[in-house]
């Protein structure tokens, strides 16, 4: 963990561009944007076990990470294109050849090409490849799959194998429309996940914990389409679902679940009155930044616009509720101090429990440990005029826990 605060743009500029030099250095990449050139690309491509040369090999194993960069960023053209590209990484059969003579192969075996299958499917479903997707889908489900000896063994002392592993599986078939089956597989690796005491407490690991909460959700709601797993898929869809402070971990579960919410996409936009609790938090963010640019404040995201809102208190309070109930003023600014937060210290997840506004809260897991802010408690103090408060007191005493706690986090690890 060697970030405490959050870079995640910078880490998905940097991607992008080291993957679209790496394409620029060998002529694969358009002249007109940062791009691959799909047509010089296929003349360099043979079969999976031929080694393609370094720097295209390089850009092909990112593309599918690079597409998410640029959906993260809101490029779904740029993503699209990238997307595409991904979608050549698996260029073989079911296995590797050299283990097709074994049924079944090494687990390592089976997971390389399960792994490389799967994203592979992903990009090709993103781009309508829908054929090839299914295809790559039901080979990944085969690789990573376990025999009954093979699950009774690593249940005993290793079962970081099978939690690794099984979500993805499940992912697959979810993808394949086998509902039932992929709800057996969801729970049955749910049920190893609680038995085991460093999937519930370590950091590491996450996307294929992160990749099963959402699978599970969706699979039940599709199974047992009751108003509660409705409401259960549409948040486990939502983008702020698969938050991480774990950069590499946050961007490869956004693949997985980019790919869901465009397959679901009644659940991915659901109505208004179903909207998920990030979704509403932005949503106010934006109206708050909005409220207060007809006034002469322009707020940029940042840390230091809190500072801004401070030095304007007097204003603050009366101008929203005159434009607003209190309780929705509150709503507004809360949203915009949590997103703030939210933004510099990875892997915040709003929860909104019950009906007191004072108690929906931002919270962080560390581990064992975790933290929470509660911005809309504290924006109660702004908007009726504490003389005392200051909104940039809630930032720095949220940064200074965040980073002992993380600290904390990183050594137990």
């Amino acid at each position: 963990m060697s970030n405490l605060r959050s870079t995640f743009e910078s880490i998905l500029d940097h991607q992008i561009q080291v993957a679209a030099d790496s394409l620029l250095a060998g002529g694969w990449l358009l002249e007109t944007g940062l791009t691959p050139d799909l047509k010089v690309v296929r003349t360099q491509l043979g079969p999976q076990e031929v080694p393609l040369p370094d720097g295209l090999q390089f850009a092909l194993t990112a593309a599918a990470s690079v597409g998410t960069a640029w959906e993260w960023k809101g490029e779904l053209a740029n993503a699209l294109a990238w997307y595409e590209f991904g979608a050549l990484s698996w260029r073989g059969g079911r296995q590797f050849r050299h283990f097709m003579d074994e049924d079944p192969p090494d687990i390592g075996a089976r997971s390389a090409a399960g792994g490389n299958q799967l994203k592979a499917a992903i990009c090709a479903d993103r781009v309508g490849e829908l054929d090839r997707a299914k295809q790559l889908y039901g080979w990944a489900n085969h690789n990573y799959s376990f025999t009954s000896q093979e699950v009774a063994y690593y249940r005993e002392g290793q079962s970081q194998v099978l939690w690794e592993f099984l979500p993805f599986k499940a992912y697959a078939l979810a993808c394949l429309e086998d509902w039932e089956q992929a709800l057996a597989v969801a729970e049955q690796v749910s049920r190893i996940v609680e038995a085991d005491r460093r999937a519930q407490s370590s950091e590491a690991y996450r996307e294929p914990l992160q990749v099963l909460a959402v699978v599970r959700a969706l699979v039940r709601n599709e199974v047992d389409p009751s108003e509660e797993n409705r409401r259960r898929a549409i948040e486990a869809l939502d983008p702020q679902s698969v938050a991480s402070r774990i950069h590499g971990s946050h961007l490869i579960s956004l693949l997985y679940l980019y790919n869901l919410r465009a397959r679901h996409p009644d659940l991915a936009n659901p109505a208004p009155e179903e909207l998920p609790p990030g979704e509403r938090a932005r949503r106010g963010s934006e109206a708050c930044i909005s409220w207060f640019a007809r006034v002469g404040l322009t707020l940029d995201g940042t840390a230091e616009s809190l500072r801004l809102l401070d030095s304007r208190a007097a204003e603050v309070g009366p101008y929203l509720t005159a434009v607003q109930d209190e309780k929705t003023a509150i709503f507004l600014l809360g949203s915009y101090l949590g997103e703030v937060i939210k933004a510099e210290l990875a892997g915040g997840k709003w929860v909104f429990e019950g009906n007191d506004l004072a108690q929906w809260k931002l919270d962080w897991e560390m581990g064992e440990a975790g933290f929470h802010i509660l911005p809309f408690k504290e924006a109660a103090r702004r908007t009726r005029g504490d003389d005392k408060f200051r909104l940039y007191d809630v930032w720095t005493q949220a940064e200074q826990t965040y980073v002992r706690l993380g600290l904390n986090a990183k050594y137990a690890d």
